[in-house]
C-alpha cells in the first residue's frame, strides 16, 4: 500500500486531565501516514485522482481547536474517525499526537501518543 506522511500539524487545543489545561489549553502537534493507493494518480498526474490533503489537514485542526476531553487518546481517536468517515481512499492511518509542553514539573519534553488503525471491510 502506498502512503501518503503529513507532518507537524499544529493547532491550540483544550484536552487534558487538569482543569487548567480544560481552560487555558496548550498546543498540540499531529503526524499522519495515509495508506491508500496513488497509482492512478501517479499515472494520469491528475488531482481528481488522488488525495486532496489539504482537506485532511485543516479538519485535523479544526478537531484539535473544538474537541474536548480529558485524554490525548480521546482526541486521537476523534481525528481517526474523521478521516476513515471523510476520505474514503484511506485504508489505513497511523496518528501521532504530541502535547508539546504537558503540565509535569520539572520536564521540559512533549508526550505523544500513536495510534494506528484500518478500514473495516
Amino acid at each position: 500500500m502506498d502512503k501518503i506522511h503529513i507532518r507537524d500539524i499544529r493547532g491550540y487545543g483544550y484536552v487534558g486531565y487538569f482543569e487548567a489545561e480544560k481552560i487555558l489549553g496548550q498546543w498540540f502537534r499531529v503526524h499522519l501516514t495515509l495508506e491508500t493507493d496513488l497509482s492512478l494518480a501517479a499515472h494520469s498526474d491528475q488531482i481528481q485522482d488522488t488525495m486532496d490533503y489539504r482537506d485532511i489537514i485543516q479538519r485535523t485542526q479544526h478537531l484539535i481547536t473544538s474537541h474536548r476531553s480529558n485524554l490525548i487518546e480521546s482526541l486521537a481517536l476523534a481525528i481517526l474517525d474523521q478521516i476513515f468517515l471523510e476520505s474514503p481512499r484511506v485504508q489505513g492511518v497511523t496518528l501521532t499526537l504530541i502535547k508539546e509542553a504537558p503540565p509535569i514539573p520539572n520536564f521540559g519534553g512533549s508526550v505523544a501518543i500513536e495510534l494506528t488503525r484500518h478500514r473495516q471491510p
